[in-house]
């Protein structure tokens, strides 16, 4: 049994769950959890489901872990989606600071306005 596999194990049993009850809550079938296993090869987003259903840091499993392909492919895909997920947070803040303006020209106006009615 490799390392990756021991802390795992180690964990389900230290939460009191069945091997297939916490592939479910990982979202995958326990013959492909028993594949990452065998090979000794996870997607960085199933590493990162599994340490959230076993509430541990991802680092729990990569500390003396020797996973032999937590792939520079899926994490420059990870990469990827960060720097995409960031252009759409500037430009959504972007938006936001337009619709900001408009309403403080809004006030402004009807605050005139206001003042001439009175």
């Amino acid at each position: 049994m490799k390392e990756f596999e021991k802390k795992v194990r180690f964990k389900i049993e230290e939460l009191g769950l069945k091997f297939n009850t916490f592939c479910g809550k990982v979202g995958m079938s326990d013959v492909a959890m028993r594949k990452i296993f065998q090979r000794n090869d996870c997607k960085v987003e199933d590493l990162i489901r599994i340490s959230e259903v076993l509430n541990v840091p991802v680092m729990f499993f990569l500390e003396d872990t020797q996973i032999s392909n937590v792939s520079n492919r899926n994490i420059d895909e990870c990469n990827k989606e960060v720097e995409f997920m960031k252009m759409q947070i500037k430009y959504m803040q972007d938006v936001i600071d337009s619709k900001e303006e408009l309403l403080q020209n809004y006030r402004s106006q009807i605050s005139i306005i206001q003042n001439k009615v009175s």
